[in-house]
């Protein structure tokens, strides 16, 4: 059911101090017509409610999509980096891309290789999802980063071109 801007009783257009909430309905109290101003506002509130919009809707609820492969796990990297880029928060930006943080955590040492050292790909080899999950993939990433490799990640954590969290794997 939609209602109306809210009124609280009687006439209120003027308000209390002589504000008017818009020039339409301004101008009707003023003139002292309030037969033709609650007419004009009727047509505009009408009007308003045929463009079909919705002011205070739930948004629609959208399903997660599983990463199933390397490039999926480097995609969903990138886009939780530029949203912490922005909010200056890791929490919110996994929040706003409905992803856990253990998650983004386990797979983090797939995307920092890409990223940092891609030539280290070849000694990891390739994933094939049939022989292995992804997150065995993402522990021989993780013991295939160097001491150099994992000088150059720490640098970019510091810079915030990549994301400070810390694995969840230990050597």
């Amino acid at each position: 059911m939609k209602s109306g801007p809210r009124r609280v009783d009687g006439d209120s257009r003027a308000g209390v101090g002589g504000e008017a909430s818009d020039p339409e309905s301004a101008a009707s109290s003023l003139s002292g017509a309030s037969e033709e101003g609650s007419g004009n506002e009727r047509k505009r509130q009408k009007q308003k409610g045929s463009v079909g919009r919705r002011r205070f809707g739930k948004p629609k609820a959208r399903e997660r999509q599983r990463v199933k492969d390397a490039d999926g796990v480097l995609c969903r990297y990138k886009k939780i980096l530029g949203t912490f880029q922005k909010l200056k928060s890791m929490s919110r930006a996994f929040e706003h891309h409905r992803v856990d943080r253990n998650t983004v955590a386990l797979t983090t040492p797939i995307a920092e290789l890409l990223i940092v050292a891609p030539e280290k790909l070849a000694e990891v080899g390739e994933f094939d999802p049939s022989k292995e999950r992804l997150l065995e993939y993402s522990r021989r990433c993780f013991l295939a980063l160097d001491d150099e490799t994992l000088k150059k990640v720490q640098a970019l954590k510091k810079s915030k071109l990549l994301l400070p969290i810390t694995y969840r794997f230990k050597r």
